[in-house]
């Protein structure tokens, strides 16, 4: 056996010995019973405990697939883990944090209060006695916490996150997302500074409900960019998941400030608030996110109907119904497409985005956008044609779904919903909110094997005129996957 896997509890043994030896010289002294000290090593041994702890949860995790945990089984050791990370959290700013004048006071009062039983020599063994057992046992669970771990980095973030290179559990996601999931993997391990993958892979687990695996990912990129939206979206969820509902609402917050148009950091906050019992906040959140989606979101006109009606102070019956999470690795190969030759392909600027193009052309860029909501979800296709309409105004004022024009065709088996308009446009992430005269639109909304998948093409009109080809074999070269 190695012997370093012994320094570290023989280390703790001798300290506590030492400390003892020198509590029973300072108690023979008749000193003030140092209470500070003690509050601060209690919390110290509490932090030690708590690490312990959350190691053996996430070595537990690593190998779930050699223990053939089940999905309860697994599902108990996340949540397990988030509270251990929760409760280190809240020991370590206890610990940092220890008030100077309470110190004092407490060194006072203990000087005031020592008695001749205190000094006396039964318990000073007792005490000492007492803190080697303590030392013992914690010497022990150190040992206990990494005979089989693997070491594992500090982030500057408020909790673990392991090295690029630690092995997870992932024999029990759907064979797509294990895919999906195995690739991201792969180019981590020959660019651990690949952040558009690293942010894939969070997302990826997020949306499978790997609430640990997504959390340790963005924990990773919150390290060097600490604002960065996705990680703090990815952050924000899993608080909201495992309950921590106000630190969710404050990692929500700070994506919503730099994107308020982010549909679904409004569409979590509105259920970490409903879970407090903030109903009309909730309504309030999640009406703006409706909005901002141009009136059309199943997902969260369920939310508003679940909770409207309920008295404020109260929440929803049972848990909150499930939203869906951003576009999963597991549809990732639903359908497939080929791309135009000079369109360029960009990392997704936001979770709802499977993927998105930049389009060059004579009239300036223009931008292709294709969303995918998962399973039964984005509404069907007319509907979303008429709120794409809605994002352009007509120079003559008319409604803007008598402007739009539709058409339909069938791609192999896939039938296809296709529209047009054209206008001022209102609309958009891409827009910043800003009005753009003389763009157009073209759009189609296509049946996948499981949901729609929806194609925004939007430009300047010289531009989209130029590229209609090349969006028309692109909707040509739909298939299904093969994942």
């Amino acid at each position: 056996m190695s012997s370093s896997l012994w320094l570290p509890p023989l280390i703790v043994l001798a300290l506590g010995i030492v400390g003892g030896w020198w509590a029973v010289r300072r108690l023979r002294r008749g000193a003030p019973d140092p209470a500070p000290a003690a509050r601060a090593g209690d919390l110290r041994l509490r932090v030690a405990d708590l690490e312990a702890r959350r190691d053996e949860l996430y070595r537990r995790l690593r190998q779930a697939d050699e223990e053939a945990l089940s999905a309860a089984a697994r599902a108990d050791l996340e949540r397990a883990a988030a509270r251990t990370l929760r409760d280190l959290d809240r020991a370590r700013e206890r610990l940092g944090h220890e008030p100077a004048s309470d110190s004092r006071k407490l060194e006072t009062s203990s000087a005031q209060a020592a008695t001749p039983s205190v000094r006396g020599v039964r318990p000073m063994v007792a005490g000492f006695i007492a803190g080697v057992a303590v030392s013992s046992l914690v010497g022990l669970l150190i040992y206990w916490a990494v005979r089989d771990a693997t070491p594992q980095t500090m982030g500057s973030a408020a909790v673990g996150a392991p090295s690029p290179e630690a092995p997870h559990g992932d024999g029990d996601l759907p064979p797509a997302v294990a895919k999906q999931v195995a690739e991201l993997r792969g180019a981590l391990d020959r660019d651990p500074d690949n952040q558009d993958a690293r942010k894939q892979l969070a997302l990826t687990y997020l949306a499978a409900e790997q609430y640990v695996s997504a959390f340790q990912q963005a924990g990773e990129i919150l390290r060097t960019a600490p604002d960065d939206p996705d990680a703090l979206f990815v952050h924000g969820v899993v608080r909201v998941a495992m309950g921590q509902n106000d630190e969710g609402v404050a990692l929500l917050d700070r994506v919503l400030s730099r994107f308020p148009d982010h549909v679904y950091a409004l569409l979590y906050k509105g259920i970490a608030l409903a879970r407090m019992g903030s109903r009309q906040q909730a309504l309030a959140v999640w009406r703006d996110g409706l909005a901002r989606a141009g009136g059309s979101a199943p997902e969260i006109e369920r939310l508003i109907a679940s909770v409207e009606g309920l008295p404020e102070g109260t929440t929803p019956s049972g848990e909150a119904p499930a939203a869906a999470a951003p576009a999963t690795a597991a549809t990732a190969t639903a359908l497939v497409w080929e791309v135009p030759e000079g369109w360029v392909s960009q990392s997704p600027s936001s979770p709802m985005r499977r993927a998105q193009y930049l389009v060059p052309g004579p009239g300036g860029d223009a931008e292709l956008v294709v969303f995918y909501f998962g399973p039964g979800q984005g509404g069907d296709a007319m509907a979303n044609a008429r709120r794409w309409a809605g994002q352009f105004k007509q120079p003559d004022g008319r409604d803007a779904s008598q402007a739009m024009t539709t058409n339909t065709r069938t791609v192999g088996d896939i039938p296809v919903l296709l529209v047009e308009v054209g206008g001022t446009y209102t609309g958009g992430m891409s827009s910043g909110g800003s009005e753009a005269p003389g763009y157009r639109l073209l759009g189609a909304v296509a049946k996948g094997p499981d949901a729609n998948w929806f194609f925004k093409l939007t430009g300047p009109q010289a531009t989209i005129a130029a590229q209609r080809a090349g969006f028309d074999h692109l909707l040509g070269s739909l298939r299904p996957g093969t994942g």
